[in-house]
């Protein structure tokens, strides 16, 4: 995952795929009775401590067929970074 600059705006690239277009979809808030700050898809009001849960909470749930990530030692594909990240640990453990 890299961020990079364009212009004004930042954008997110994972897996060589970018997902800004994701970000309209959250909001970053902060609790009121102990001032941490969470993200929250706004969509459905699903929370996250990081914002990269809920990129990976869109693309599996509101966008499953949108992206899609390779593995580069089988042929398996996965809708998100984070099960593709999961299946190397389990079966790609080098």
């Amino acid at each position: 995952m890299s961020h990079q600059k364009c212009g004004s705006q930042n954008i997110l690239i994972v897996g060589g795929q970018d997902h800004t277009v994701l970000f309209q979809y959250i909001d970053k808030k902060t609790s009121s009775d102990n001032d941490t700050t969470y993200f929250e898809c706004n969509i459905c009001l699903k929370k996250g401590a990081q914002k990269i849960q809920i990129v990976t909470h869109l693309q599996t749930v509101h966008f499953p067929d949108s992206f899609s990530y390779n593995c580069e030692f089988c042929e398996a594909t996965f809708r998100s970074q984070n099960s593709l990240r999961q299946h190397k640990l389990r079966n790609h453990p080098f």
